[in-house]
């Protein structure tokens, strides 16, 4: 109904979503911003957000915020997004780990492009632009992103997975339906550097035997690794060698 009001009454709003309703043939779904989530008339939770933080921090906050949002039982659908200010709007690597973090943690995030130029970042803090450059390597991350979850299931929920000790270099976001399960790894501690390890990941993917592929989301290309082994609930994944982050899909063959 608005973009980034602050000022229009609960009950206005509710009045002006009735008059809507009821004139509306198509019966769009129906929401504002700034979001109000407590609102009965709210169908989808739709905030914004232009980062003033590093690419390697923005999958926990964007995990932090959405599970905030999803509180209120609705979809959430970010409707804008960026970089703030000071901070260049040239970051494929940013929105790569925006986008997969918020398709792990069931949301969406839609940026505010600026393509036509790169900006360069300042040491002002203030001022300056709210946008994204979508560029090549951000548009091959999406394609990336849209042929691995193109035809996924609807029913798949967040998993927990991670159960390793290299909480201190990379983070792990999962869905799954118990019959198949994807997985995100970010390589948050150093992107400069790539992440190995002999520690397995233990994913919850209930028993049976398991085929395991996992791709770069820069470009989707296979990234070799070894099959899991299956202990009880967890299937023990071992990790394979990759820079900034690796997506896995996990099919149960039994």
């Amino acid at each position: 109904m608005f973009n980034e009001d602050l000022w229009a009454p609960n009950d206005y709003l509710a009045h002006l979503a009735c008059v809507i309703r009821q004139a509306d043939p198509y019966d769009h779904i129906l929401t504002t911003n700034y979001p109000r989530p407590r609102e009965a008339w709210c169908e989808i939770i739709c905030p914004h957000k232009y980062f003033r933080i590093p690419a390697n921090g923005v999958d926990v906050y964007l995990a932090s915020q959405i599970g905030r949002w999803k509180s209120y039982g609705r979809p959430v659908q970010y409707t804008e997004g960026g970089n703030k200010g000071w901070i260049s709007n040239y970051d494929p690597v940013k929105w790569r780990v925006a986008y997969w973090t918020a398709f792990m943690n069931e949301s969406g995030m839609l940026l505010w492009s600026m393509s036509g130029r790169k900006t360069a970042p300042s040491d002002k803090r203030g001022g300056g632009n709210s946008n994204a450059y979508i560029g090549p390597e951000t548009r091959q991350a999406f394609r990336v992103l849209n042929e691995f979850t193109r035809e996924l299931p609807i029913d798949m929920r967040p998993i927990e997975s991670g159960r390793n000790e290299e909480h201190d270099s990379i983070r792990t976001y999962g869905l799954s339906n118990g019959n198949l399960t994807v997985l995100y790894v970010h390589h948050y501690a150093d992107h400069s550097s790539y992440f190995s390890t002999n520690r397995r990941l233990m994913v919850d993917a209930g028993p049976g035997k398991f085929s395991v592929k996992w791709i770069d989301p820069a470009d989707g290309k296979v990234i070799p690794s070894d099959e899991g082994e299956q202990v009880g609930q967890l299937l023990r994944l071992p990790m394979p060698r990759f820079k900034i982050d690796a997506a896995c899909r996990i099919d149960r063959i039994d």
